[in-house]
């Protein structure tokens, strides 16, 4: 079985064929396809190569992206509710969505650790609130688990 995509793009109609979505799915992304806007609601992309992916704005609710490599993927606006994101998923360098559209994403202690220490490297000068979050033990042993820690220095 071979899966098509078919987009249109410019007026001039283009098709990316694969064995599978997933396999379409990263030739499309490969060749810059841009997926801003798309309906990927529940698409099956564990461990799919996605790097650098135009995806703002895109549905991405419920997608399975369990060690998907989103390096430097777009994803302003992108709805990612219920999305599963595991240990293996790579979101750096990415644009993550801070809007109500990620709610309930299904995260990792990788993302865990990963958002939470660059929340330890703001400056709250401006807030007491959260500089006494910031102060928390477990809040800086979650930040130090951070799978970059060695590059980026440990939080004190």
């Amino acid at each position: 079985m071979e899966f098509t995509i078919t987009f249109w793009n410019s007026k001039k109609e283009i098709k990316i064929k694969g064995k599978t979505f997933k396999i379409a799915f990263e030739l499309a992304v490969k060749n810059k396809i841009d997926f801003s806007y798309a309906e990927l609601n529940d698409a099956e992309l564990n461990g799919a190569e996605l790097n650098g992916a135009e995806l703002n704005g895109a549905e991405l609710n419920g997608a399975k992206l369990n060690g998907a490599k989103l390096n430097g993927a777009k994803l302003n606006g992108a709805e990612l509710n219920g999305a599963e994101l595991n240990d293996k998923t790579d979101l750096d360098y990415a644009t993550f969505p801070l809007w109500c559209g990620s709610f309930g994403i299904k995260a990792s202690l990788r993302l865990a650790a990963q958002l939470i220490y660059h929340f330890e490297k703001i400056d709250f000068a401006q807030c007491p609130e959260a500089q006494a979050i910031q102060q928390l033990p477990q809040i800086k042993e979650l930040a130090n688990k951070f799978h970059r820690v060695d590059e980026c220095d440990k939080i004190k």
